[in-house]
């Protein structure tokens, strides 16, 4: 995910799936689903459709706050960081850009209200499963609206 020319960009291995340019110096709700069944990705911000790419990928790791390695780590606001096993549709993006928890599949909740975000400690993870969010770069920080 990046923030280019006032648009919220997501990069994947078939292409890219960009927003229209947003207003900017506001927060922005943004979710990215992938539905391997289907072959398709859709990228929703604010709660609406963005757009959508055709792509089969089983995700192993995330990187939150850069790309694809600890090395390339980017400034990034954020408020809160979820996964989902399974995709979220566009009544259960909206759902949660309402300000409302969809707690069904949910993998990981993490508010990023943590004190510090040191290497090698753990993130708080407020969902009911045993995955761990491990802090692997600085360069991260959670603000406050």
């Amino acid at each position: 995910i990046e923030h280019r020319d006032g648009r919220i960009v997501c990069v994947t291995p078939n292409g890219e799936i960009g927003s229209p340019t947003l207003e900017g110096n506001v927060w922005h709700h943004v979710v990215v689903s992938h539905a391997c069944a289907r072959g398709a990705s859709q990228l929703y911000v604010d709660g609406a459709l963005a757009g959508s790419i055709s792509e089969r990928m089983i995700p192993a790791t995330f990187f939150l706050g850069g790309g694809a390695s600890p090395q390339m780590v980017a400034a990034a606001d954020l408020k809160e960081w979820a996964v989902y096993r399974s995709s979220l549709n566009l009544d259960e993006a909206r759902f949660v850009y309402e300000g409302n928890l969809y707690q069904s599949s949910l993998e990981v909740y993490a508010p990023l209200m943590d004190a510090d975000f040191e290497v090698g400690k753990t993130v708080e993870n407020r969902a009911q499963s045993m995955s761990e969010v491990h802090v692997v770069a600085a360069g991260l920080s959670a603000k406050e609206e």
